[in-house]
């Protein structure tokens, strides 16, 4: 049995940065993450990635020296004994890697800077490239066969976890192209501003995501606020999306690269096989595709009642009452302040909480977390990326310091000041408000996973799969589209239009400005700007009713056979040391999710049946509500029907009356203008009450509050004639004395 212990690593372009410092030891060499100037391809050819393997497994080499051919039984036993040492040296120098990975992204992460982004793209390649040469000279050389015949789940769970190796099957020069692109667009959204309303066209945009631009969309909800809304919705997506829509198409293509890579054509033909691969369930999308069938009812009904409540507030004119809703208007919905609380008392009831189960505190895993966390946005002027986040430094596997950054020896003047004798952190820009509330228990249960599977090899140090992780807070439109990316169903000619499409599928809603094709809407979400799987938190929506059922049990506040007995909604399982115990099950990767599952739950199935028991109240008010209001269910998919107004130029309404010709060529010419985005179904003629905003020889374009079932081709519009008077008393356009009202059906495939 032959290792090979050199690796040579990647040779990036100078920098002053993070640099790994090895020291040679019997079990293999310790990682120092240091800060120093000078050429990282020089630093690395000089020193051992990690120590010579021989050296540090002598009982396994003498092992070795048996003849394989004296017995089955020994040769199985010296191939178990060689994986098994094999996994103790490559888990640590894993962990190694990835705490000094982990180090690179909270320094950038709290410090957008050239430098910080060099250093992270560094780490990164340095992870990936020593996995891939790992791959390549030790894992693949071992015979796996035995694993299958031996009862050691874990050890074979273990080594299969190292089997596929994702994204670092990449050569070095797309890794490190790959990891450019992921830094240069989260680069782009942390730093990403906009123009005030007042002031549109400044030279030097001002406001940021966090705390400005929500804010606006928190307060601004009465309706002459629309406009301004609009415009936030609409800026944010062109300083965001739209300037990395060429990054994130080649980002697919190298991710797809990264797939073919991995030489298992069978499993793993596009990127989004490595996003579901984890789940290890094949048909996963297809469960993915139920569960949202299921929810959809009780979804429509919500949909329903918000849309009209809409309607009502901002005015009827603004919303279609069978369509989809402006996605700019959700997040005035509810706005909910926290009086006087301030951000550490936040966090400190959140830690209140868990402690209360039974379950570690911060205090006794995590002492100086509030000195080492970035809890609010800083006023020194730092860029940052705001989005809440909480890092694992995988440096131990005890408390406290499982966290623990390395000795302020190795470190230069700026780090010590931001990482010294750090155990685990959280960076959030955070508000007090209801929303950054729920925050900050998902991150703070980040936090707590953390320190709960501590004890496991970094190989389990993660969900049983990614949505289990998420339930410490915690759709299904922004999954399916990137799946679809990765497989090729969306390509860059309809990049934008296909997404938009899905949303308004999946979710009802449409955006407020026309978009097309120069745009990428989706970029404007910070998971898709910076490579993190969207899945986990649709799974997570339903793990999380799961789990907080199966709690409420454990802790006798809920009764499966008689729901109504206790409902679920009053449950409160704060103090309950038997759920708190129960909570502990679910941590860790090291048996199957649906195991998992079936333990804690009884089924090994994801349901949506305990999240239809915690709404069962709002379900019942939801279905009385739409029946008192007759409010129509669902929306148009894949077409929006539009009013097109023309207001003539003229006082004679009598001349008017009697043209009506001239009034469907201007109505054509329109048309034309409009492209073949659009089929028209009624053209009529007729007076309506003049509305102030719509002068006479305007020509407007509004939602339709009345739509057609039919549409008639392009070619039929001068035979259309002003026939459909019905048409035109249902839906009388808001215009000038006389009008032209045109009913306009957009094409689902433009």
């Amino acid at each position: 049995m032959n290792f090979n212990c050199h690796v040579e690593l990647p040779s990036p372009e100078k920098n002053t940065g993070l640099m790994k410092h090895w020291n040679s030891s019997a079990q293999g060499s310790t990682l120092s993450a240091v800060i120093l100037s000078g050429d990282l391809h020089q630093h690395w050819r000089t020193q051992p990635v990690f120590g010579n393997f021989r050296e540090s497994v002598p009982k396994v080499e003498s092992l070795v020296r048996v003849k394989r051919e004296n017995s089955k039984k020994l040769h199985d036993e010296v191939s178990l004994a060689g994986i098994r040492a094999y996994l103790d040296f490559y888990e640590e120098k894993y962990r190694e890697l990835l705490q000094f990975k982990n180090l690179a992204d909270w320094t950038y992460h709290t410090n957008i800077t050239l430098e910080n982004s060099a250093q992270r793209d560094a780490a990164s390649l340095a992870l990936f490239s020593w996995q891939r040469n790992e791959w390549m000279s030790n894992i693949s050389n071992f015979d796996t066969e035995v694993l299958e015949s031996y009862e050691d789940e874990e050890l074979r769970r273990r080594f299969h976890s190292i089997l596929v190796l994702g994204v670092a099957a990449l050569d070095d020069q797309k890794l490190q192209r790959r990891n450019q692109l992921v830094t240069e667009m989260t680069s782009i959204y942390a730093s990403a501003k906009i123009c005030p309303f007042e002031d549109k066209n400044c030279t030097e945009p001002t406001l940021s995501l966090e705390p400005d631009l929500e804010n606006i969309m928190a307060t601004c909800n009465s309706k002459k606020d629309y406009d301004l809304l609009a415009h936030v919705w609409k800026e944010w997506r062109d300083a965001t999306g739209r300037k990395m829509r060429d990054k994130f198409l080649e980002y697919v293509q190298l991710t797809n690269d990264a797939a073919i890579a991995n030489n298992d054509e069978s499993r793993i033909a596009s990127g989004a096989d490595l996003w579901l691969r984890v789940y290890e369930t094949e048909g996963i999308q297809e469960e993915f595709e139920t569960l949202y069938g299921e929810a959809m009812e009780f979804y429509r009904e919500l949909h329903a009642m918000v849309r009209y409540k809409l309607r009502l507030h901002f005015g009827e004119d603004k919303i279609d009452p069978k369509g989809p809703i402006p996605a700019h208007l959700f997040a005035t919905v509810c706005v909910c302040l926290l009086g006087n609380y301030s951000v550490r008392q936040m966090f400190q009831l959140a830690d209140n909480f868990l402690v209360s189960l039974g379950l570690v505190g911060l205090q006794e895993g995590s002492p100086n977390f509030y000195e080492n966390s970035m809890l609010e946005k800083p006023g020194d002027g730092r860029e940052v990326l705001c989005h809440a986040f909480a890092f694992d430094m995988m440096a131990t596997n005890k408390l406290p310091g499982d966290f623990r950054y390395p000795s302020t020896k190795y470190l230069s003047e700026m780090t010590v000041n931001h990482f010294v004798d750090t155990i685990c952190r959280i960076k959030q820009c955070t508000s007090v408000n209801f929303d950054d509330f729920i925050t900050i228990h998902h991150e703070m249960g980040h936090v707590q996973y953390y320190m709960q599977y501590v004890k496991q090899s970094p190989l389990f140090r993660d969900g049983a799969n990614p949505g289990t992780l998420f339930y410490w807070k915690d759709l299904h439109s922004c999954p399916s589209a990137m799946w679809r990316v990765f497989q090729g169903i969306i390509t860059k000619e309809n990049l934008n239009t296909a997404w938009w499409k899905l949303v308004e599928q999946y979710q009802g809603i449409t955006p407020p400005v026309k978009r097309n094709e120069d745009y990428f809407d989706a970029g404007a979400k910070f998971h898709v700007a910076n490579d993190v799987q969207y899945a986990k938190y649709f799974v997570a929506r339903i793990l999380q009713f799961q789990f907080h059922q199966a709690l409420c049990e454990e802790a006798g506040q809920f009764n499966p056979y008689d729901p109504d007995e206790m409902p679920l909604h009053e449950c409160d399982i704060m103090k309950s040391k038997a759920a708190g115990r129960k909570l502990r099950q679910i941590t860790g990767s090291s048996r199957h999710w649906k195991e998992v599952l079936l333990e804690f739950t009884g089924r090994e199935e994801m349901s949506l049946e305990p999240m239809l028991n915690y709404f069962k109240p709002l379900r019942k008010y939801l279905k009385q509500y739409v029946e008192a209001k007759n409010l129509p269910l669902g929306w148009e998919e894949g077409s929006r029907r539009w009013r097109l107004l023309y207001a003539p130029d003229t006082e004679s309404s009598t001349t008017v009356l009697e043209k009506p010709s001239i009034h469907l060529m201007v109505a054509f010419i329109s048309f034309l203008h409009l492209g073949s985005r659009f089929s028209a179904s009624s053209i009529c003629a007729h007076t309506s009450p003049t509305v102030s905003g719509i002068g006479r020889g305007q020509l407007r374009i509004i939602v339709d509050s009345a739509v057609t079932t039919d549409a008639q081709p392009m070619r039929g519009l001068a035979e259309t004639g002003s026939d459909s008077t019905g048409v035109c008393q249902r839906s009388r356009p808001s215009c000038g004395d006389q009008c032209i009202h045109v009913d306009l059906t957009e094409r689902s495939n433009p």
